[in-house]
């Protein structure tokens, strides 16, 4: 392995090999200032080869040879990994300061060898970054005789000083996990049962955003392809789950939905077939999706400086909304506070959101063919007066409007299948 040349977020590599496969996941450049001074600094170098439960845990201290501390106009993560041998792809967590700052998954090896490195921008959580802190990077790995594959990692953080042509990276005033808070693994939660924990926020809180991490895991790996319950009957025994193909991220506060998402169908490596994976990882693979959230209505809900519930779940269109297994979440809330000083005061004004979406399951069965179409419709709308320390009062509206649609034909006693899926 020799030189590493940026190219769409992706760093490819010039390889010894001309065997080993060169993967990577299509994204959009990070955007960086392209002049002026930078630094760049290891973050972790790590070899998971039994590593279930033992995650690489180190401890981080802000550099200072890049302008003031926590003055960066960007940063970001290059990720670059190697393996060779048989292997399942493996789910990886980078947490920072306690909080989920990536979620990633391994692309799976060949016998020859594949190398991928990705480039992600995390200017987003330069409050954490600003700071010494522990940074853990849990990549749960088993290898035996047959699974032989060892992923060999290297992390780097790139930081971007600030100058006249490329200001600070704006900023929230601090970045509060959701999270297990256990510093001593990955921080996400295992669903179900519902997660929760209390939080408390300065007094003078007048803006609230939540970012959610969210994968399934097991049998709700690929939900998306898992059939309605009422219709798995008619399916020949071993052709797929059940649980139906609907998933709803919801977040609450003090027991009131806040926010929810539709998460995004990621295709692991492994799944359907190779050619949608190897050597382009579908999208999401190795850089998973987050979904964001304007909790801001609850700013003068937060604002009494008490403790307040907040609750992460996953709910399905089937009965009670159970699900096949677990999924993983966690999250975190970017706050901005009044230069005042002074409480945060006002009220929610007005509130409408049922506890989970609106579901339909149909079907169409007739010989050796089934059908089945799972629809989904949400909505959601908060308004709230704000106003903060400084005398300032804003009307606040978080509104969400949300369609899903999955069909799924099984054809020839199932021997041919085809989906849809339509998500927001």
């Amino acid at each position: 392995m020799r030189a590493f040349v940026p190219l769409a977020g992706v760093l490819l590599a010039a390889l010894s090999s001309a065997q080993v496969l060169v993967d990577f996941q299509v994204a959009e450049p990070p955007p960086v200032p392209n002049s002026g001074q930078q630094c760049t600094m290891m973050i972790l170098e790590r070899t998971f080869g039994n590593s279930y439960g033992d995650p690489e845990i180190v401890e981080y201290s802000p550099p200072t040879d890049c302008g003031a501390v926590g003055s960066w106009a960007a940063v970001t993560l290059n990720f670059t990994v190697t393996s060779n041998g048989t292997q399942y792809d493996r789910l990886g967590i980078f947490t920072f300061q306690n909080t989920e700052i990536w979620r990633t998954s391994t692309p799976e090896p060949t016998t020859d060898g594949i190398i991928w490195t990705y480039t992600k921008d995390v200017t987003r959580y330069i409050p954490l970054f600003d700071k010494p802190g522990t940074f853990t990077l849990e990549l749960d790995n088993i290898v035996t005789s047959t699974d032989t594959g060892e992923y060999a990692t290297t992390l780097y953080a790139t930081f971007y000083a600030s100058s006249g042509e490329y200001p600070t990276a704006g900023q929230s005033n601090m970045i509060v996990p959701i999270s297990t808070m256990l510093n001593n693994t990955g921080d996400e939660a295992s669903v179900p049962p519902a997660f929760s924990l209390n939080v408390t926020l300065p007094q003078n809180t007048v803006e609230i955003y939540a970012e959610l991490y969210a994968s399934g895991n097991g049998n709700e790996e690929f939900w998306y392809y898992n059939t309605a319950d009422e219709y798995l009957g008619y399916l020949p025994p071993g052709t797929t789950f059940g649980g139906g193909p609907f998933r709803e991220v919801r977040l609450l506060v003090d027991g009131q939905v806040a926010g929810v998402a539709f998460p995004y169908a990621v295709i692991f490596t492994g799944g359907i077939n190779p050619a949608v994976w190897r050597p382009i990882t579908s999208y999401g693979a190795i850089d998973l999706p987050t979904y964001f959230l304007d909790l801001t209505p609850f700013a003068p809900v937060f604002a009494d400086g008490l403790p307040h519930n907040v609750t992460l779940d996953v709910a399905s269109a089937e009965t009670n909304h159970t699900l096949n297994q677990n999924w993983y979440v966690s999250g975190l809330l970017q706050v901005v506070t009044d230069p005042s000083g002074k409480q945060t005061t006002g009220s929610i004004t007005a509130y409408d959101a049922q506890p989970y979406a609106i579901t339909e399951t149909t079907a169409s069965i007739g010989g050796a063919d089934v059908n089945i179409t799972v629809k989904a419709q949400r909505s959601l709308k908060i308004e709230a007066t704000i106003v903060s320390g400084s005398g300032t009062t804003n009307n606040v509206v978080f509104q969400q409007s949300m369609d899903f649609t999955n069909t799924q034909y099984y054809l020839d006693d199932a021997n041919s299948q085809v989906e849809t899926h339509h998500c927001p």
